[in-house]
């Protein structure tokens, strides 16, 4: 949060670097480097004393899931050439303890509560340089490591809890140039890759799912070990342009154009 300068959510009329969207726009501006060194430091704690029983938790009369939240980090961005090139690096931790439980009415003795933990590292650094008067340039990287520990998903028992892996990464680069008074152009080009995956904790150990017991499937619940060992690796490539041009007094009054164009190449694998 530390790391965002402006939220912007557009509804309607999106000029042409929006024009393939048919639902609401969110755009986020991050921060920049200043001349003046400036950061930021934050943390908040939240422990399982001051967090009440969930609904089922007490109804059934199981085990309050030790539930806790974590957040730390900070900012900081500064000159690399005074008054034509600085930096910014946000760095956020977050480990999440969540609660979870299930109850089976056919089976009691199965009855749990359980914490599930994220643990999530969140880096982004930009990079802005003024070449001259009519050219700029930036770069922005961001990486995310987020696992998932002892996860629940849907009707399962205790032991089908899993894991999940997951890394994000977001690199854009932008180039501005300025045409006169009344023109400007933005190029820009963007890359996004994201690996994914949910298995047991022993296959990520090792352990083949061959040697692991059996799952069952019962007709309102799944009990066993996982039977899932998915990766998903997604990633993106996109280069836009974008021509604003500012036409005064002609045919009857001052007019604004824009003009965009976008290649966007995409890609899903699915390792074996």
């Amino acid at each position: 949060l530390e790391a965002v300068q402006e939220f912007q959510v557009l509804t309607n009329q999106y000029d042409a670097e929006f024009g393939r969207t048919a639902g609401a726009v969110i755009n986020a501006i991050t921060k920049q480097g200043t001349n003046p060194f400036r950061g930021s430091l934050f943390g908040t704690y939240t422990g399982a004393k001051i967090t009440a029983k969930d609904f089922f938790v007490d109804q059934n009369n199981l085990e309050k899931p030790d539930t806790s939240q974590t957040d730390w980090g900070g900012t900081l961005g500064g000159p690399v050439l005074r008054d034509r090139a600085h930096f910014f690096y946000s760095l956020d931790r977050l480990v999440y303890a969540e609660g979870r439980s299930n109850t089976f009415a056919a089976r009691p003795e199965l009855d749990y509560s359980n914490t599930q933990r994220m643990q999530l590292w969140n880096h982004m650094i930009r990079y802005d340089q003024q070449l001259n008067g009519a050219n700029s340039w930036s770069a922005r990287y961001l990486v995310e490591v987020s696992p998932t520990y002892d996860r629940i998903s849907g009707r399962r028992t205790q032991v089908a809890r899993d894991q999940e892996y997951d890394v994000d990464r977001t690199a854009v680069t932008t180039w501005s140039s300025v045409f006169g008074n009344t023109r400007f152009n933005t190029l820009r080009a963007a890359y996004t890759w994201e690996k994914n995956g949910f298995t047991a904790k022993e296959v990520q150990d090792g352990i083949p799912m061959t040697e692991l017991p059996p799952s069952l499937t019962m007709l309102t619940f799944l009990d066993g070990f996982a039977n899932g060992a998915q990766f998903r690796i997604n990633g993106a490539y996109e280069v836009s342009d974008s021509f604003s041009w500012f036409v005064p007094q002609k045919l009857g009054g001052s007019h604004d154009m824009k003009f965009e164009g976008q290649y966007i190449y995409s890609s899903i694998e699915l390792p074996d």
